[in-house]
């Protein structure tokens, strides 16, 4: 009898440790990407600091260049001519090949920066602008502001404030680039490796 109750109780013990082998096999998503969130906020922090600070830090060493990109052209006005302002495509195609050929900017953000040239190009279509401003074009693409060099020149500055983890591949970080007044508030995402999706810079009164 003795011998019986000690092989049900090992047959008992067997069947409990299958079963937590079994609830550790079947994590669901949620739980894999906990453990990856905790992991990437731990370890991540300078990796999109340094990031962000090298895709602008490129962005103002290739300003020149980029300028002689023309997408904007027409817009003059002569005795014996006169062309309204259009947006031209293929200058378009060429102006966003350099942001995606530097690696540090997504998918995502190359085709709204092209969107949003190309919308310009429907607008002025529809309605002819021979001088002046043209709407959507009369601040910094990038920097999307008509402040640029108080932007570099704080750039290096970067301190994070917070970080929010959207997924395992989406993260927004907030950044203070100037004590009270300047801020940055970016998004990233998880292609083959940690790039720029969008952002946004956030200026307030002291």
């Amino acid at each position: 009898m003795g011998k019986v109750l000690k092989l049900l109780l090992f047959c008992f013990l067997c069947f409990l440790n299958s079963c937590k082998k079994e609830s550790k096999i079947k994590k669901t998503d949620e739980d894999l990407k906990s453990i990856k969130v905790d992991s990437l906020q731990l370890s991540n922090d300078d990796e999109f600091r340094d990031l962000t600070i090298a895709f602008f830090n490129w962005y103002k060493l290739n300003i020149n260049k980029l300028e002689k990109i023309e997408y904007l052209k027409g817009g003059y006005v002569t005795e014996k001519d006169s062309i309204a302002y259009y947006i031209d495509e293929t200058e378009v195609i060429k102006y966003v090949k350099e942001f995606d050929k530097t690696g540090y900017v997504s998918h995502s953000y190359v085709e709204n920066l092209k969107n949003h040239l190309l919308s310009v190009g429907k607008d002025l279509k529809e309605e002819k602008i021979y001088d002046g401003v043209v709407s959507g074009l009369d601040y910094d693409l990038i920097t999307k502001s008509q402040e640029d060099e108080e932007i570099f020149s704080n750039m290096s500055k970067i301190k994070l404030l917070s970080q929010k983890i959207i997924s395992k591949d989406d993260v927004e970080n907030y950044y203070e680039l100037r004590k009270n007044t300047l801020f940055l508030k970016i998004s990233y995402t998880f292609e083959d490796k940690w790039k720029i999706k969008d952002y946004e810079f956030e200026y307030k009164q002291e």
